[in-house]
């Protein structure tokens, strides 16, 4: 990833950490999840688990919209250069912890188990 300050490409992630996922740019508060890059393979199952969660919460609307955008995010990175990053600057982390075509797989189940619309732009 690309420091925001030196624009070389010498950030990474944070061993630990909080991922924030948001559909549609709305988040719920329990919409975030402590993550450790030692258990990655429980991250997958993790943002699997909060996307489902979102989708059941979309589906209890009334007039509910097909879901355009999911976004996995954090601001918990670190530039080896030693930069000071902000703490609002967010970065994603679809294809680095997570592929696009299993947030894709994923969206995809996790809708059609909701009945909801999926209009996908990742």
């Amino acid at each position: 990833m690309f420091c925001p300050k030196c624009l070389s490409n010498s950030v990474h992630l944070k061993e630990k950490g909080v991922i924030h996922i948001l559909v549609n740019g709305r988040q719920k508060d329990t919409g975030r999840f402590l993550y450790n890059l030692e258990r990655r393979s429980e991250i997958a199952q993790n943002i699997s688990d909060k996307i489902l969660e979102h989708f059941k919460w979309m589906a209890s609307f009334q007039n509910t919209k097909p879901v355009e955008h999911v976004n996995i995010i954090t601001s918990d990175a670190k530039c080896d250069n030693g930069c000071a990053i902000p703490l609002t600057q967010k970065f994603s982390l679809l294809d680095h912890l997570v592929s696009t075509k299993e947030v894709r797989n994923m969206v995809q189940l996790h809708a059609k188990e909701c009945g909801l619309d999926v209009d996908l732009d990742i």
